[in-house]
């Protein structure tokens, strides 16, 4: 009986997160432009930026910058409403023989019909070593809101044709990692989001560019996200600071003896002097 309530329960939610599964719904013009309270300021000690936003600079509503869909594409974003199991994933690489300690990653979202005031309430992140769903999570939980911050990026998600729109004003929502200590490696990151209006939470992706971007829709397996034949890419920043590996020791015999006799001439340069 409860393996099927719980079967019926997934049939009942799984119509509502494919319907928010992407966004090509055209929509209106928007609010009326609403100055932003705050701008966010760009991330600090930045490690890894998958790719940007902005497609035009100051040519959106009340000066704003756009990020405008890149064509043939139709898609504003792609769904990851936390609340319907849609959740969006991304890969980065740290090269060989570093370390990273990464405090937070931000990640850039939208909900139609906001206005410059971020409605965002919550976000969940994972990381994991290997894809999403084969490889194993090493961080994080996908009901652990580890919003901290969400901010308007002074970006509107536009197409060409309404370049003035302020539907879609995206946000830059910040994700605690406290600090996570990675060394080198191919590593995915999946997130979701909560808000408090009903459309979304929406990715949009980078723009222009294509990725290797995966989509979950309602707990499923990932597949690629995409826009038409188009692979997506995903948004984000991850900040944090370098461990300085330290110097690797001297195994050379020749270097060794070289430094030997400098510091044997440094010796006996000082032992003339005192005489």
């Amino acid at each position: 009986m409860k393996r099927t309530l719980l079967a019926l329960s997934i049939l009942a939610a799984a119509p509502a997160a494919f319907a928010q599964a992407v966004d090509n719904v055209p929509g209106g013009p928007g609010p009326a432009y609403q100055a932003p309270e705050a701008v966010w300021g760009g991330a600090a000690q930045v490690l890894f930026n998958n790719g940007p936003l902005i497609t035009g600079t100051g040519n959106g509503a009340g000066g704003a910058n756009t990020s405008a869909i890149e064509e043939p594409g139709t898609l504003f974003g792609f769904g990851c409403q936390g609340n319907l199991g849609n959740r969006m994933a991304d890969d980065f690489t740290i090269p060989a023989g570093q370390t990273w300690v990464i405090n937070q990653i931000t990640t850039f979202q939208y909900q139609t019909g906001s206005t410059t005031t971020s409605s965002f309430t919550g976000g969940t992140l994972r990381i994991w070593t290997g894809t999403p769903g084969t490889g194993s999570v090493i961080f994080g939980d996908d009901t652990t809101n580890r919003l901290v911050d969400s901010a308007f990026t002074n970006i509107f998600r536009v197409t060409n044709t309404t370049l003035t729109s302020t539907s879609r004003p995206i946000m830059a929502n910040a994700l605690d990692v406290g600090g996570l200590t990675l060394g080198g490696g191919t590593y995915w990151v999946d997130v979701a989001f909560t808000g408090s209006l009903a459309s979304g939470p929406w990715c949009p992706p980078v723009t222009p560019g294509a990725g290797n971007a995966l989509q979950s829709l309602a707990g499923a397996a990932f597949a690629p996200a995409l826009d038409g034949a188009a692979q997506k890419a995903l948004p984000f920043v991850i900040e944090g600071t370098f461990i300085v590996p330290a110097p690797a020791p001297v195994n050379n015999p020749m270097a060794l003896i070289l430094l030997g006799l400098a510091l044997f001439g440094v010796g006996a340069f000082a032992v003339s002097r005192r005489v």
